[in-house]
């Protein structure tokens, strides 16, 4: 019986598998393979399965549990194994070879299937290949007594389907639901968190929230008093300066990668434009400015190239001290002709100023000249 580290050296391979079937085809007859003791289906051991040519499976029961594109087909290949994962999860992996057409042997009704039975209880299936011809893709289905799932193998395109199966109540292996997915096999090992920053700080989560620990440095022992066992919510690094998370498993295995997805919004800040000259003879006067925006970033303007900024405030021009003050593009652009002449002289310039911030965005300035 040989060991795995996870389910993916199992995927689409015969290697270390037992191969019942050789090149025989078996048409409408069912054959049974010694199961296991220690998988239930509908509330019956799986210690008998039924395998027909038609492509479907009884686990401890004679009858179509389990359905892949069955129709009237041909088995010609069946391989059987057990195993384990980790040297923890036992499995038992059995592989379907055939045609979903009994009369044929054809790349349009080709069919290979792999399906695990695992001891926590899930089952797992791999759809190799499926018939190129949507007419031989039959009948996909999960029967549990009264339950009924149809599961979506379509046609082939080089990559397989997969479905995992996770039972309500794992000791009778009833209440199952299916998603398309490839099965998630933990690794048994005693794992633990622990965050930190750039200060050289510690914390756990008690409640929710980060704790700052007294220990500075994520040794084992901490690990094991103060780690916490699953992926922190990225909302609680938010207050870290360059947070950090340290993870630690009691295994000789290499450590698996970590990914954490964060979006990061940049700190408001001003942003300048060029210059705008003003001394063209035919311009005369600013008569108003259009400006594609989001309604959150602040606009000021300077007549003086910079040296002070100003916006216009209940019928008055308002001198700026911040450098993050300003106005919505709205007000920007209700400012009247009238106010434009009370600051724009012929031959001068004007620049433009805003702020965004969050996820805003500045995409155009436009300034309609008076000729």
């Amino acid at each position: 019986m040989s060991d795995y580290n996870g389910i993916t050296p199992l995927l689409n391979t015969i290697e270390g598998m037992d191969h019942l079937v050789v090149s025989t085809a078996h048409d409408d007859d069912t054959i049974t393979f010694t199961g296991v003791d220690w998988f239930s289906f509908a509330g019956v051991l799986a210690s008998t399965l039924y395998v027909s040519g038609n492509a479907w499976i009884g686990i401890g029961t004679n009858a179509e549990q389990l359905k892949v594109c069955r129709r009237d087909g041909k088995m010609w290949d069946f391989y059987r194994q057990e195993g384990t994962m980790w040297e923890y999860y036992r499995f038992i992996k059995l592989r379907w070879e055939g045609y979903t057409q009994y009369s044929v042997q054809d790349a349009y009704c080709r069919l290979i299937y792999e399906l695990f039975l695992i001891d926590d209880g899930r089952m797992f299936l791999n759809v190799v290949q499926t018939p190129t011809n949507s007419g031989y893709l039959g009948s996909s289905t999960l029967t549990c007594g009264s339950e009924n799932l149809s599961l979506a193998v379509g046609v082939n395109n080089d990559s397989p389907f997969y479905f995992t199966f996770i039972p309500s109540d794992v000791s009778t292996g009833t209440g199952w639901s299916v998603s398309n997915t490839l099965i998630d096999i933990i690794e048994p090992y005693n794992r633990r968190y622990l965050i930190g920053d750039s200060s050289g700080k510690l914390y756990t989560i008690a409640d929710s929230s980060l704790v700052e620990l007294t220990e500075t440095i994520p040794t084992k022992a901490l690990f094991l008093s103060d780690g916490f066992e699953e992926v922190p919510d990225g909302s609680l690094l938010l207050s870290l300066e360059n947070p950090r998370v340290y993870f630690w498993h009691d295994s000789d295995d290499d450590l698996p990668s970590i990914h954490i997805a964060a979006l990061q919004t940049p700190k408001p800040q001003p942003v300048i434009t060029e210059k705008v000259h003003l001394s063209h003879p035919t311009i005369v006067g600013v008569e108003n400015v259009v400006i594609d925006a989001d309604d959150n970033t602040l606009f000021a303007v300077s007549f003086d190239d910079g040296l002070t900024w100003w916006n216009y405030v209940n019928d008055t021009w308002s001198l700026l001290s911040e450098e993050l003050s300003g106005q919505t593009k709205a007000t920007m652009e209700a400012i009247s002709t009238n106010a434009w002449a009370q600051k724009v002289t012929a031959g001068g310039t004007l620049r433009f100023r805003f702020v965004i911030s969050g996820n805003g965005y500045v995409k155009s300035i436009t300034i309609h000249y008076l000729n």
